[in-house]
């Protein structure tokens, strides 16, 4: 078995601030990359360790354009992923007072 152990795809049709190429342009050759890299290497599963998205509630226009590529070809490799903080609906956008930056412990 070989299975492709990815990041945070990070998915979004909004350019983040400071890129200066074309961002949804280089994140689907991205996507697509790692899905052809996955079926000419004869992957098992990729394994994607959350954040997916970018944020909770990603344009539908980005979400129907994964759904299509995943359906578009002989696609079959499962996919095995988690939800990320910026998948979940209650993330906070930037660092400030969060356990990570505070040193709290949460849960004690």
């Amino acid at each position: 078995m070989k299975f492709l152990l990815t990041g945070d795809w990070h998915i979004s049709d909004k350019t983040p601030v400071n890129r200066t190429d074309d961002y949804v342009d280089a994140l689907k050759n991205k996507v697509e990359h790692i899905l052809n890299f996955a079926t000419d290497n004869f992957i098992s599963a990729i394994i994607q360790p959350g954040d997916l998205f970018d944020v909770h509630n990603a344009s539908y226009d980005i979400v129907e354009w994964l759904i299509r590529l995943f359906h578009s070809r002989n696609f079959n490799v499962p996919i095995i992923g988690c939800l990320g903080q910026h998948d979940q609906r209650y993330h906070k956008q930037g660092n400030k007072k969060t356990a990570i930056v505070t040193g709290k412990q949460i849960g004690r």
